[in-house]
């Protein structure tokens, strides 16, 4: 019975995502539907972070470090190719989760040492991601209000605690991820703003 339940557990966490790309002459490529154009690399889809971000992704680092790596760079291919990093590719931007869980993704591999992935892009993606106000599928929500006052307000953006506490807590992956990377400003930034969770 234990058995059973482990291996139905791994099969469904290893369910998403899916690959999107293809061998073509021993080259991976993909149509990328942030620009709509053909690429080289590898680019994966169907995958909501909000619900993966916890548990699956840690996972992942442990288990398959590098293909973390590679699927981490698909995603980094997201920001490349449309400016931001996906909050749930279906296969391209998608208007749902509350934060940009992109950002927690990034930092977790990268400190436990993984580093097949575009790590400059990643950092400058999430530093968008805590700086940039986002629209619609793209960024955070409600991002004035929380840089203006430290939370989320709930007379103009819906969803508001859950978001300032999604969003405190990428800003902490994002001081960390700064940290690593020799960005002392910026970690001291983004590590005051991971605060706001208090207000």
């Amino acid at each position: 019975k234990d058995r059973t339940i482990f291996y139905s557990c791994l099969y469904r966490g290893l369910t998403f995502p899916k690959t999107m790309w293809e061998e073509v002459d021993g080259v991976a490529k993909y149509y990328s539907p942030y620009d709509q154009q053909i690429h080289e690399g590898k680019l994966w889809a169907g995958n909501g972070f909000w619900d993966t971000f916890r548990a699956v992704w840690p996972f992942f680092t442990i288990m398959y470090p590098e293909v973390t790596g590679e699927m981490l760079d698909g995603w980094v291919n997201s920001y490349k190719e449309g400016g931001w990093t996906v909050k749930w590719s279906n296969p391209g931007y998608w208007d749902c989760m509350i934060g940009t869980h992109t950002d927690s993704l990034f930092a977790d591999a990268y400190l436990k040492g993984i580093t097949n992935f575009n790590v400059e892009a990643a950092y400058e993606a999430s530093r968008k991601n805590a700086t940039v106000p986002g629209k619609g599928g793209k960024g955070r929500v409600g991002l004035e209000s929380y840089l203006e006052l430290g939370y989320v307000a709930a007379d103009q953006t819906k969803y508001s605690a859950a978001r300032t506490l999604e969003f405190s807590y990428s800003d902490f992956c994002v001081a960390r991820l700064a940290q690593a990377l020799g960005e002392t400003d910026d970690y001291e930034r983004f590590l005051l703003q991971s605060m706001n969770y208090q207000n």
